[in-house]
């Protein structure tokens, strides 16, 4: 049978009254900021939502916060995670990451000391 003659049928027996279907409850769109936000966790996600907005809404950056933002999306066969610049748009689903500044006990930005 072609799919879209067991859609119209599906559809004619949904219109029709011959079966129930149980809606599920809706739940907001989020986005999860993690890292060096004031308040991280799930935000609620708005269409057109920036990297920028997202961070607003996650009370904004600490003192710690680097430049260095990324994102990890999930598709229905994989996560794929990317460096973003803050007009970035996210998706449902999207979780961002706000990485911490390097410290000298991170052994970054250390220099060597001349022997």
């Amino acid at each position: 049978m072609r799919p879209w003659l067991r859609a119209s049928m599906c559809a004619a027996i949904l219109l029709s009254g011959g079966l129930r279907v149980a809606a599920a409850p809706q739940t907001p769109a989020s986005v999860v900021v993690t890292g060096e936000v004031r308040r991280p966790g799930a935000i609620d996600w708005t269409p057109q939502m920036t990297v920028a907005q997202a961070i607003a809404a996650a009370g904004g950056l600490t003192e710690r916060a680097s430049d260095n933002l990324s994102v990890t999306r999930h598709t229905a066969t994989q996560a794929v995670s990317r460096s973003v610049q803050r007009d970035f748009v996210l998706q449902p689903a999207d979780q961002l990451q706000v990485s911490r500044r390097g410290t000298a006990s991170d052994g970054v930005g250390r220099s060597e000391k001349p022997r």
